[in-house]
Parts: C-alpha cells; structure tokens; sequence
C-alpha cells in the first residue's frame, strides 16, 4: 500500500505584504477597480507541503474513563531558507509567522486535521539547517 499523499496549508493574511498580489488603495496598477488580478485580501492558505518534514495528529483519550483531550497536530518544516523565520523580511509569509494562524493537513484530499497554530518553535544547527 502506497504511503498517503499529504496535503498541509497554512492560513496567511498577505494583504500588507509587499510581495502579495492584492489590491491596493490609491496604486496606480493594483489600485484599478476594473481588474480581475488582484485580491481583495484576507486569509488565503498556502500549500506549505513541500517544506514539511513530518506530521503528527493525535486524538482521542488514552483511557476508557478520561474525558477526551482536544486533538493536536504536530508539523516540521524544513527551514533552510528561512522561509519560516518570523524575523526574516524576505520571506513570501512575513510578517505572518506567529501564532494563531489556520494549519489544515489533509491525506489523499481527505481532512485529518483543521485547527490553529500555537507555536512556532524555531531550530537552527551550527551545519546551518534549521526546523520550524
């Protein structure tokens, strides 16, 4: 059996970033109000999958009796090029690397997990790799 083709996305809202392509008041190219281009803004997810390194979803309560806990999704990124990196200007998500974000995962196109983000644990090695 094949392994599962997994799916994660985050919620990013891009609307000030200088790298996004949304609309914007009084700009001569993003500003026309007859375009078809660009977008109004607000939460878009983003594909992340190519970064991640593992997913972990726990659920469900350990014993007959225990009240059920609520579920957690655990995600390692490949941060190499600091994409993830709130503090780093040039990444296509600053500045929206902090907490409260939307993360879905999906397997095959079916949902696993839909929750928010609580942390972003950064790792950095002296060999220069790095884990979000």
């Amino acid at each position: 059996m094949a392994a599962p083709t997994l799916k994660v996305e985050i919620g990013f809202d891009l609307t000030d970033s200088p790298v996004a392509d949304f609309f914007r008041l009084d700009d001569s190219v993003q500003g026309r109000l007859d375009n078809t281009q660009y977008r109004l803004g607000g939460t878009l997810f983003y594909d992340v999958s190519a970064y991640v390194i593992s997913v972990n979803v726990e659920r469900g309560k350990s014993a007959v009796l225990s009240q059920f806990p609520p579920g957690e999704c655990k995600v390692d990124f490949t941060n190499h090029t600091r994409v993830f990196d709130p503090l780093y200007t040039a990444s296509p998500f600053y500045p929206e690397i902090v907490p409260k974000r939307e993360l879905r995962v999906s397997a095959n196109g079916t949902a696993v997990f839909h929750g928010w983000i609580d942390d972003w644990d950064l790792a950095y090695q002296p060999s220069g790799d790095s884990i979000a």
